[in-house]
């Protein structure tokens, strides 16, 4: 009985490993113009969850030839940022609906845009960034009412969140 029971919580805790392994960030389509490290600093913002007031991330950024752009974000989970490039300048985004946010009471979503200009050094891949990204958060269900504050959700919506963006080239191309 007592082997029965190791084996049935070996095989559960490897099944629980499975089913709550990590996925691998999605691969972005395309030709890989360069993996940035990028860093953000918030613009004053009505929001009330602005955090530290700065970002740090690592993402790839790819191009097609039809003028669409990816920016895939190294992080578990991330969904590819998707848009469009134009000679050097990027604009992608990504929405996420019903996000929950800490501290508003209901589900939000929200509008992530990263615009601005790839720097490319003489590999031809992108060795710089300079730009901006935007956060637009809103009431995912448009009825959800006043909170007890008198704002919906009890965050201060909708607002836009707002950060000077710039990046360096992650190691050699």
């Amino acid at each position: 009985m007592c082997r029965w029971i190791a084996l049935v919580a070996v095989a559960a805790t490897l099944a629980g490993c499975e089913v709550y392994a990590v996925p691998e960030p999605e691969t972005c389509p395309g030709t890989k113009v360069g993996t940035l490290n990028f860093n953000g600093t918030l613009r004053p913002s009505p929001c009330a969850f602005t955090g530290n007031g700065t970002i740090a991330f690592t993402g790839t950024v790819t191009t097609e030839a039809d003028g669409r752009a990816w920016l895939c974000i190294d992080q578990p989970h991330a969904e590819p940022r998707r848009g469009t490039y134009v000679g050097d300048t990027i604009d992608v985004s990504y929405t996420n609906i019903g996000a929950s946010v800490n501290p508003c009471t209901c589900p939000v979503d929200v509008l992530e845009t990263v615009q601005g200009t790839l720097h490319r050094g003489t590999s031809g891949l992108a060795d710089g960034f300079d730009g901006g990204m935007t956060s637009a958060v809103s009431p995912t269900l448009p009825d959800a009412g006043p909170a007890p504050d008198g704002g919906v959700c009890g965050c201060n919506l909708p607002c836009t969140q707002q950060y000077d963006l710039t990046a360096q080239m992650v190691g050699l191309p």
